[in-house]
């Protein structure tokens, strides 16, 4: 995962996503299931480093390299 996922991560647990985040490896077509409880501390990490509001930030800006991302929100 790259540093950017992360920060996709921390986007949607500040906005208070649902218990999972799905992802999409585009050069596999894997389908990640992020647990935010796993990751949440290097979210968070990544919301005080930068001292900014990610939600904010544009999809563009968030880009994930190697990830787009498939939903972010709850998996049904």
């Amino acid at each position: 995962m790259t540093c950017c996922l992360y920060c996709l991560i921390a986007r949607e647990l500040l906005s208070g996503a649902g218990e999972r985040i799905t992802a999409w490896k585009k050069a596999t077509g894997e389908f990640l299931k992020i647990m935010p409880e796993r990751f949440s501390g290097v979210a968070r990490g990544i919301v005080q480093e930068k001292h900014e509001n990610i939600r904010e930030w544009p999809e563009s800006r968030l880009n994930p390299g190697g990830y787009t991302v498939d939903t972010l929100g709850p998996v049904r």
